[in-house]
């Protein structure tokens, strides 16, 4: 049972209490086995979430969120995580891998494009980081990417991305220059969900993760080989718009 011993503001006590409602209410233990056995989570109810606007909670006023309240959001992952990863999960991969990260890094014309989809829940995110020969040395990641004309070309392969058979955009850490040092030579780029080329479905292979209770949850893939994309380029997704770690 997951007991807050830290005093908090009011309006997350009565935020907890609202969830915690809605958990018992919409996630019982009955359901939470239908989902855990079809390895997959409940996007009606999400929905409902998403227009509570919990999903705001990490994007500032101006673009649509409720103004960034980190200790609000991290309120809504411990009382939907009640529910195990269901409804926390696809809540953190809007909420943070999507809002966090583009207020935090994204350029202007991504914050203008993607942050008001993600305050009303409306995009998902997942990370590209690891990859089958990299583990978690990141700075070593293989997989490259260049601009060719008007183009950005992306060549590589990830693995490790809960989320990717369903995220609208994958968060991929790219080498784009590769005569410097490697700590040096990393951009994060955004690469659609649907991106023709994105992945070669005969070498893909998806199966269910194992949460902490080695019970059953989401889907992950394991290994997203051969990741070759050529797009024209987007003001969201663009490489000149991205931010190299540390920059």
């Amino acid at each position: 049972m997951i007991t807050n011993t830290l005093p908090e503001p009011d309006h997350v006590t009565t935020l907890r209490n609202q969830l915690r409602r809605f958990v018992a209410e919409k996630a019982p233990r009955e359901k939470r086995r239908a989902w855990d056995k079809a390895h997959d989570w409940p996007r009606d109810l999400f929905r409902e979430l998403c227009d509570m606007g919990i999903c705001g909670l990490t994007i500032a006023e101006e673009y649509g969120g409720l103004g960034q309240d980190i200790v609000a959001a991290v309120a809504v992952i411990e009382e939907l995580a009640r529910a195990g990863p269901f409804l926390a999960g696809p809540f953190i991969h809007c909420a943070f891998y999507g809002g966090m990260n583009i207020s935090e890094n994204g350029s202007p014309a991504q914050k203008d494009t993607l942050l008001p989809k993600l305050a009303h829940g409306e995009l998902l995110f997942a990370y590209g980081l690891s990859e089958p020969d990299v583990g978690g040395d990141l700075s070593s990641v293989k997989t490259r990417g260049r601009i060719e004309g008007d183009s950005l070309v992306i060549n590589g392969a990830k693995r490790w991305c809960t989320g990717a058979d369903w995220a609208d955009y994958i968060y991929c850490l790219i080498n784009t220059a590769s005569e410097a040092p490697r700590r040096e030579a990393l951009t994060f780029v955004l690469i659609p969900g649907k991106a023709k080329g994105r992945l070669h479905d005969a070498d893909r292979t998806c199966e269910p993760a194992l949460h902490s209770l080695q019970r059953r949850s989401f889907r992950r893939c394991t290994r997203t080989p051969r990741c070759d994309c050529r797009r024209p380029q987007q003001p969201e997704q663009g490489m000149e718009h991205a931010r190299r770690p540390g920059a």
